[in-house]
């Protein structure tokens, strides 16, 4: 599945991502009513998705640490990012910021006349909303003690029903 929600604005483009698990869930009826009775075995992989407006900014970091969340939390077992590299399209400012309308997460280090973009592969904005994923709830794995209960590294003894938080 590919999922480009549009809007004129970084805020619409953001809002949009609400319509996401609806979109899901029809692809997945979909898949129920002609995939037949192993239809269960088929999983959803959103493999392009971007925003189309300030592509290079804060808020399309925000969209893209957005979408991927709402993705998952909704039954996608896989999410790619449009591009990794793209190209410059267009130089606008978006808060102070230079925006390249690149769709890509790492820069190309292209140019658009004497305007150039950072050097190759200088993450944008998408790419550490992208990347604060890996961060959300700020626990580690929980780990085993001796009498094989599962403990938190956060919570080094053992937190009985607690989640080490």
């Amino acid at each position: 599945m590919h999922s480009y929600p549009g809007g004129a604005s970084a805020d619409e483009a953001l809002d949009r991502v609400a319509r996401l698990p609806g979109q899901l869930r029809e692809v997945r009826r979909q898949i129920d009513r002609y995939a037949g009775e192993r239809s269960a075995e088929i999983g959803i992989a959103l493999t392009e998705v971007n925003s189309n407006v300030q592509q290079n900014s804060r808020p399309n970091g925000l969209f893209a640490a957005e979408v991927y969340m709402t993705a998952l939390e909704n039954g996608v077992f896989n999410v790619d990012w449009w591009n990794t590299h793209n190209g410059p399209n267009e130089v606008n400012t978006v808060d102070g910021e230079t925006d390249f309308n690149d769709a890509g997460l790492l820069s190309s280090g292209g140019c658009i006349g004497d305007v150039c973009q950072p050097p190759l592969h200088t993450p944008f904005h998408p790419y550490y909303g992208i990347k604060s994923l890996t961060n959300l709830g700020g626990l580690r794995p929980p780990v085993g003690d001796s009498s094989g209960r599962r403990r938190s590294r956060r919570c080094p003894s053992l937190c009985s029903g607690s989640t080490g938080a």
